[in-house]
């Protein structure tokens, strides 16, 4: 049997992330390298806006330790192009 990909699974919808701290930005983290559109919600009004921030150090981070290749490559959801 032929594995979904993960925007199969989610069926295009977005992905909600509740937390915008190290779990919760390492989920979002985790979610738009495999493709999906994520969304990071956060009651504390500094998280919400400092993660973008936050996820593109350790995006960095990671690549510097060789962890991923390139910090803003995603591959492209299966079946459909990224623009």
């Amino acid at each position: 049997m032929k594995q979904k990909t993960a925007v199969e699974v989610t069926g295009g919808r977005h992905v909600a992330v509740v937390g915008a701290g190290l779990v919760g930005a390492g989920w979002a983290i985790v979610f738009a390298r495999a493709g999906l559109d994520v969304r990071v919600f956060d009651s504390n009004d500094q998280a919400s806006r400092g993660v973008l921030a936050f996820i593109e150090t350790q995006l960095a981070q990671m690549c510097e330790f060789g962890l991923i290749d390139d910090p803003v490559a995603a591959p492209p959801p299966s079946g459909r192009s990224r623009a």
